[in-house]
């Protein structure tokens, strides 16, 4: 049960700091690249979108959360403190790193 609980609590913090990178990330005024393609259709509520766009969606909301959980549930009992924040602190840069590649590349 307390696996269960740390698992959860780790799902909790990933969709929490997707959320946090995401709003922080879309607020700031970011240049719009000369290289970047724009089309007239950007919404997916009224564009024609693949079954893939919405994998990929899912897996760039969701992926972090899992990523906290498993790291959560995995290293109860079976690491120490220190390499259990020495991985969560990679986790959290990586994450943050990854929803910043989105908006400089």
């Amino acid at each position: 049960m307390k696996r269960l609980a740390a698992g959860f609590s780790g799902i909790v913090f990933g969709l929490m700091l997707s959320w946090l990178c995401l709003y922080v990330f879309s607020r700031l005024n970011w240049p719009i690249p000369s290289h970047v393609p724009t089309n007239d259709c950007s919404d997916l509520e009224h564009c024609p979108t693949s079954l893939a766009t919405y994998v990929q969606l899912s897996a760039t909301l969701f992926g972090p959360a899992l990523l906290f959980g498993l790291l959560n549930a995995v290293g109860w009992k079976r690491l120490s403190l220190r390499e259990w924040a020495v991985l969560s602190g990679v986790a959290v840069v990586s994450t943050i790193a990854f929803y910043l590649a989105g908006y400089l590349l």
